[in-house]
């Protein structure tokens, strides 16, 4: 059986409309998601948004399951820190 490939654009290249929050703080976040650097932005969206287990985001991307982690671990630093005094030092 022939699998389907899931065709797909870099974030940066999805129109706004795909991503439409109803909560201005879901807004800010993801504004903040698409300003890291591409590893972490990666990472972060694969894990958060399309609830992928970090084994198999290092799958997709040919990265080891340790080095997702670290890139998990370093974008929501990095992330708390752009969004530090907003609201969401509790959430991420």
């Amino acid at each position: 059986m022939r699998q389907r490939q899931r065709a797909g654009l870099p974030l940066e290249e999805l129109p706004e409309e795909a991503f439409a929050f109803e909560a201005p703080e879901d807004t800010a976040l993801y504004d903040a998601l698409c300003g890291l650097p591409e590893p972490y932005r990666t990472a972060l969206h694969l894990f958060y948004f399309e609830d992928m287990p970090v084994e198999r985001i290092a799958k997709a991307l040919g990265r080891r399951a340790g080095t997702v982690r670290m890139q998990l671990t370093r974008g929501r630093a990095l992330l708390r820190e752009q969004l530090k005094g907003d609201d969401f030092d509790e959430q991420i």
